[in-house]
């Protein structure tokens, strides 16, 4: 093997051991690269493995698109429901990006995959473009990526808010071998989308090659952090292993603590804070405004300051270096700092910091603080779920299943647990309401609601209920995306996806034998042990049910049946009984 080709070798081997770590063993070769690519190109990010999958639209009708993601302040928005709730703001200061992939396992770039783009990408933009022309043309995924992707950016426009649009070509070729004619064609498609946008969207392309892969995947994501006082930090000991420390902080010295050295903002050590940056509020105006303009008094006086949490310190003279840092309390003014403090102007003032040690075992603790610090403003239900008791519990019972709940975002990402154990919180409630409570539609198209409306909530973490069940749930909804993605024709993917809550239901009542099962039905089921046959006599089941629906509604359309389904679940509910006496 020569030396020429030993980025190509070396991804190869990684691509490998990425998919075993994480035990992708249902997914081909492209649909693993597709994920670990886009995993690296939003490193900085810190998104999830399910966030990531949410964002693949490749299969049939893809219009040349594998990866569709949106980010708002870095966080991902997957749906207009999760859009239009009561916990999402865009503020005049968001910071929005749409990453739009394609991941190809060649080992060169091909000029066709960039023809497929340039048709697609303008779409996208073209508001003349009616929605009904997207569905016809594009599979579903995709259109509900444009659909999202065109509201934020109205939205954007009232508030002259720039969107950017990173567009990229990834492929397993050792390093960026380009013609005239692939720059020609990738600034062709720039061009297209900013004619279309009129200035709204930066628009930028790249391509990445196994070398830039290599690179990113290399990059270390360090959570151990220097802090330097203005004086001696006061260390105040409570119990033997508890202690913290007390003291003020340079708005420079903090300034360097949270920003890499890049001018980026470390988000990995803000993960553990309920909000994210609430953008031009009252409270960060007024952060702002005392940080560039009131030099009268000490910035710390007038600020209720910063909590931080490291699992170890080491104490040097006026300097503390923490392991595992987390901002649990102090993010909005941690990212005002962040984008608008000017290290160049001569500034004396300070910033109270908190640092308190805490094993990162004691889960327990470490809740109470986030909880506690972040109470002090108002802040929603749904941020503040994770440190519910019964969640704790949840956690609790799948980690001795061999299983990981992750209550607190990439909290085992971070451990290097394998991605297929890991099941969020809404994964976990989108599979309970599906199978458990029969509703796949609303597991489908409100994903928000499920854990936003108590009433919702309290109905599908229900303690008297088995977490042996909700495990069950989580398990059978993984098998029947495994059998999708490995037995599914690929250009037949993309339709059964959208169903993918629906098969779910189907498959839950063959397993039972009963259309109508309880939770210790679910509770009883060998999982791990179901064959792919059963879910491919589910899928059959379901094909007929579909088709004779479609049949008998013939005035539904695709979007009314996927975004706005109840019509469709009651249907399939009262069909099953009947049905299940030919199985």
């Amino acid at each position: 093997m020569t030396k020429t080709f030993q980025n190509t070798v070396i991804l190869e081997d990684v691509i490998k051991r990425y998919q075993y770590e994480n035990e992708l063993t249902s997914y081909d070769i492209d649909q693993v690269f597709e994920i670990f690519s886009i995993q690296q190109i939003t490193k900085d990010s810190g998104l999830s493995f399910l966030e990531i999958e949410d964002g693949i639209v490749d299969g049939s009708s893809d219009g040349g698109i594998d990866s569709f993601i949106v980010l708002v302040d870095d966080r991902t928005v997957s749906t207009v429901e999760e859009l239009e709730s009561d916990d999402f703001k865009i503020t005049k200061d968001s910071q929005i990006r749409a990453y739009i992939s394609q991941a190809k396992t060649s080992k060169s770039f091909h000029e066709k995959a960039l023809d497929k783009l340039y048709i697609t990408a303008p779409l996208i933009f073209d508001l003349d473009v009616d929605e009904q022309v997207l569905w016809s043309r594009f599979n579903t995924k995709l259109v509900e990526k444009i659909v999202l992707l065109r509201k934020i950016w109205s939205i954007a426009v009232q508030m002259h808010i720039t969107v950017e649009i990173f567009l990229s070509y990834v492929c397993m070729a050792n390093q960026i071998h380009i013609n005239n004619a692939h720059t020609s064609k990738s600034d062709q498609i720039c061009r297209a989308i900013k004619d279309k946008t009129v200035r709204a969207c930066n628009v930028s392309f790249s391509f990445y090659s196994a070398k830039e892969l290599i690179e990113f995947y290399q990059k270390p994501q360090s959570t151990s952090l220097q802090l330097r006082f203005k004086e001696h930090p006061t260390p105040i000991e409570y119990r033997y292993n508890e202690y913290g420390y007390i003291g003020v902080v340079s708005l420079r010295d903090y300034y360097d603590f949270i920003v890499d050295e890049d001018g980026a903002i470390r988000e990995f050590i803000l993960e553990e804070n309920v909000r994210h940056y609430q953008g031009e509020v009252d409270v960060n105006k007024g952060i702002r405004t005392t940080l560039e303009e009131d030099f009268s008094v000490d910035f710390w006086w007038l600020n209720n300051g910063i909590t931080i949490i490291a699992s170890k310190c080491t104490p040097y003279p006026r300097v503390l270096h923490l392991d595992d840092v987390q901002i649990v309390n102090g993010l909005q003014t941690s990212y005002t700092i962040g984008r608008f403090y000017n290290k160049q102007q001569t500034d004396n003032r300070s910033i109270l910091v908190k640092v308190l040690i805490v094993d990162g075992e004691d889960k327990e603790t470490i809740d109470k603080i986030i909880s506690s610090s972040n109470r002090q403003n108002p802040v929603t239900p749904t941020v503040l779920r994770a440190t519910d008791d019964i969640q704790r519990k949840i956690e609790l019972f799948f980690y001795n299943r061999g299983y990981f709940y992750d209550r607190r975002k990439n909290y085992y990402k971070n451990q290097s647990k394998p991605a297929k154990r890991i099941f969020s919180i809404q994964y976990t409630a989108q599979a309970i309401e599906a199978i458990l409570n029969f509703n796949p539609s609303a597991a489908r198209s409100k994903p928000t609601t499920l854990i936003k409306s108590q009433k919702t909530y309290d109905k599908i973490f229900d303690e008297t209920r088995s977490f042996e069940a909700y495990l069950n749930c989580c398990l059978l909804y993984q098998k029947v995306i495994d059998y999708i993605k490995a037995d599914v024709p690929r250009d037949d993917r993309g339709e059964i996806r959208n169903y993918s809550y629906h098969l779910a239901r189907v498959v839950a009542c063959i397993l039972t034998g009963k259309a109508n099962y309880t939770a210790e039905d679910i509770r009883g089921l060998s999982v791990s042990e179901l064959d792919d046959h059963v879910i491919e006599t589910g899928y059959e089941l379901f094909q007929e049910i579909l088709a004779k629906y479609l049949t008998e509604n013939p005035e539904e359309t695709v979007a009314n049946y996927i975004s706005k389904g109840t019509k469709l679940t009651n249907y399939v509910n009262e069909t099953l009984p009947i049905k299940l006496q030919s199985v």
